[in-house]
């Protein structure tokens, strides 16, 4: 499917040409005139990336790309591919067309990322890759796993079932197998050294026939039949019969010492031939150099089985990546405020699981008390702090912005948070794809009953109505060739336009789904060629505003409700996010300002996020001015909530201070006035199952412009101070006694 690379990538890419971030580009032409390009790209963060693309610079056409990044694993194409491009073309005008397809873009993978090593060890090295077993199943198949070496010193474990050279069955533990029905490319690499492999044991064995068939044509001495027969069963030889079996070795005879050679050789497979030197088929008389010869055997293979073992545990660099640092998995660190009481921070780690299960978290406020300056901090610390998650996986954030104060004209958030804005205008993502999703029978049908339902219950639509709009947006998939098979899902699906196009092939009367179809029309909120359009996953990249100030409510919540609702299918046909017994990695984060716009509509998409989104990565942040907003019963938000920040709030009950605070009812009495009377950038907060603090908050005024995130710097120095301090202590302490 061609489509025009979009102007804000082709942007994006000659920054990154003009800040001299792309290094090391490799231009080849092919055969068929076209340039395959390659190169490494510089992110934030130290992050580097490695494009590669076939293109046609003759027609200014991408006919495959490819890249190391989550974006492209996700679906989309990226600014590193876009800077690659950009780099060839000098910066040109752009209108650089992509005419790529999935299976090219799997293939231009494997060819770079399956590139073979100059040469092979013992070990099956290939590009960073290890064959660590390679056994035949139960059922017939073979099954290979290997162990690859990627960036930041990081290993994955590809799997692959094969019946004899056919791929039935793969996983690996990327998070890239999880988001993408494809091959990872630790998984392609292992195939394609697989494949390498059985073509070097056919070249070898052709090799060998071909030998064995050109010794038995010439021609030997004569000898007598009886007395070489003798001679092999006596397992003995003459000075004569060696001399003429030069041409045609005889298999060595198996003395004591080949037994314990044979012996150390298997256990130690992986060093075959690595002492063939010290064999000798002439008669050993010395026993002094057998045993001399005997220790050093073994002490190789004592070696090499401690070079094995180091090799090992040596996970601090990577070894196909030199220079590269491994990336312990860790948490970001968010500093929330001080203690007003001692000054100690109060800090948040979002990755830490022992001391949170989830990150959902809940903000509350009246207007002036510092909520949105707080909120604005905390988005702004995550950015920063992403190269801390998990793997150091960049973490996605989509910001609802109802108010516009994370828009545009908020510069300093924007230029913080290096911030993508994106108005109610031709959004570059379709409510109707099937990209991405959890496959389930009848999928079309489901993605059309919700975009429905949203509409009904906005626009307060009767039975007769919603059935109508099913119909529309069903007939639609249909003209897009889409049916209940999941074959035709993959094809591109239809958008509002076309349902609005069917919509009005009928007549249709003037009545509130009239009314709601031709808003949707009108403003042109949702993209109306499919060729423009990406998943939304793809299009969450960094800090994503959603910027909904100014529209009419009713088009304020129905755009958000249908992208939670992608957003949510999304999710769960996602993978689970990596994690061990103490981190868990985050990869994507929603926060919704002034939230209870959303939250008095009772839609499920938002709730299934926040009861189920722990599995996924992500979390949710809601902002709003009172408790209430958080409902009670069925729309009970807050027992998804594990975090609380409370600014001054006039109407707390008691109850509420109980329930949230989790405090006994004594204290809640006093806490609830207390609460009401706090100054503004001051607030109580409670983090997990600890006991609430009162704090003054990290404002986004203090932290801004620090992008060396001095005030982390700052308490970790104070940190330093009083353990040395402690340590002066504990050193006199014990001089004195």
């Amino acid at each position: 499917m061609k489509y025009t690379l979009s102007g804000r990538l082709w942007k994006e890419g000659c920054e990154l040409v003009n800040s001299n971030k792309v290094k090391k580009q490799k231009q080849t032409t092919q055969a068929d005139g076209t340039q395959l390009l390659q190169a490494s790209v510089d992110s934030a963060f130290g992050f580097v990336h490695h494009p590669g693309a076939i293109y046609d610079a003759g027609q200014k056409t991408i006919l495959a790309y490819t890249c190391d990044c989550w974006k492209i694993a996700e679906g989309g194409f990226c600014e590193h591919c876009a800077a690659l491009i950009a780099n060839a073309e000098a910066c040109g005008d752009g209108n650089i067309q992509i005419d790529a397809y999935p299976d090219a873009n799997r293939r231009l993978a494997q060819k770079i990322t399956a590139k073979k090593a100059a040469s092979k060890s013992d070990e099956k090295t290939y590009s960073g890759l290890t064959v660590k077993e390679d056994h035949i199943l139960s059922s017939g198949n073979r099954e290979v796993t290997g162990r690859m070496a990627c960036a930041f010193g990081f290993y994955h474990y590809p799997v692959l079932v094969l019946d004899e050279e056919k791929i039935i069955d793969y996983h690996c533990d990327c998070y890239q197998i999880a988001e993408n029905p494809g091959l990872c490319p630790h998984c392609a690499a292992l195939f394609d050294y697989i494949s390498e492999e059985n073509a070097d044991k056919e070249q070898d064995k052709d090799s060998k026939e071909d030998t064995i068939k050109d010794e038995g044509t010439e021609e030997k001495p004569e000898k007598d039949t009886v007395e070489n027969k003798k001679t092999e069963e006596d397992g003995t030889e003459t000075d004569e019969d060696s001399a003429d079996e030069t041409v045609t070795p005889e298999t060595p005879e198996k003395t004591e010492d080949s037994d314990r050679e044979d012996s150390s050789d298997a256990n130690n497979t992986d060093h075959i031939g690595e002492n063939d030197d010290t064999e000798n088929t002439d008669d050993r008389s010395n026993t002094d150099t057998e045993n001399q010869e005997d220790d050093t055997s073994e002490e190789t293979v004592k070696d090499d089985g401690d070079e094995e073992e180091d090799d090992d545990s040596d996970t601090s660099t990577d070894p196909g990546l030199e220079g590269e640092e491994f990336h312990e998995p860790c948490s970001m660190k968010i500093l929330l405020g001080h203690n007003p009481k001692d000054n100690s921070s109060v800090y948040w780690y979002p990755n830490d699981t022992e001391q949170l299960v989830h990150v959902n978290t809940g903000i509350i406020g009246t207007m002036g008390t510092g909520k949105t300056q707080f909120t604005k901090s905390l988005i702004t610390q995550l950015f920063r702090q992403q190269y801390n998650n998990f793997d150091g996986r960049p973490l996605s954030m989509l910001i609802f912005d109802y108010k516009g104060d994370y828009n545009l004209s908020k510069e300093d958030f924007v230029r913080a948070t290096r911030a993508k804005v994106l108005g109610l205008h031709n959004l570059p993502f379709n409510p109707m794809s099937l990209r991405g999703l959890k496959v389930k029978p009848q999928l079309p049908y489901h993605v059309a009953s919700a975009f429905a339902n949203i509409l009904t219950k906005i626009y307060h639509l009767g039975p007769v109505q919603n059935n109508l709009l099913l119909d529309s947006i069903i007939r639609a998939y249909n003209r897009r060739g889409i049916t209940s098979d999941p074959d035709t899902w993959n094809r591109p699906a239809p958008t509002f336009e076309d349902v609005y196009q069917i919509y009005q092939e009928g007549t249709p009367k003037q009545d509130a789904l009239y009314s709601a179809m031709y808003a949707l029309h009108q403003f042109e909120i949702f993209e109306k060629d499919p060729a423009k359009t990406q998943s939304l996953f793809a299009m969450l990249d960094g800090v994503t505003v959603l910027d909904l100030s100014g529209y009419d409510s009713r088009i304020q919540n129905l755009t958000v409700a249908i992208t939670l609702e992608l957003f949510c299918s999304q999710m769960l046909g996602s993978g689970s996010s990596r994690s061990n017994a103490k981190y868990r990695q985050l990869t994507r984060l929603i926060l919704v300002d002034e939230a209870d716009n959303i939250m008095s509509e009772g839609f499920p998409a938002l709730k299934t996020i926040m009861k189920e989104g722990r599995e996924f990565g992500v979390g949710t942040i809601l902002s709003t001015q009172s408790l209430k907003h958080f409902g009670i019963g069925e729309e009970d938000y807050a027992s998804y909530i594990l975090t609380w920040i409370v600014h001054a709030v006039p109407d707390l009950k008691k109850s509420d201070v109980e329930y949230l605070l989790k405090t006994a009812p004594g204290q809640a009495e006093q806490l609830s006035q207390e609460i009401a009377r706090l100054p503004k950038h001051h607030s109580i907060a409670r983090v997990g199952n600890t006991d609430p603090v009162f704090m003054e908050d990290t404002p986004f005024w203090k932290i801004a412009d620090d992008i060396m995130q001095t005030y982390l710097e700052e308490e970790e120095s104070v940190e330093e101070n009083e353990d040395e301090s402690k340590k002066e202590g504990d050193s006199e302490e014990k001089q004195n006694e």
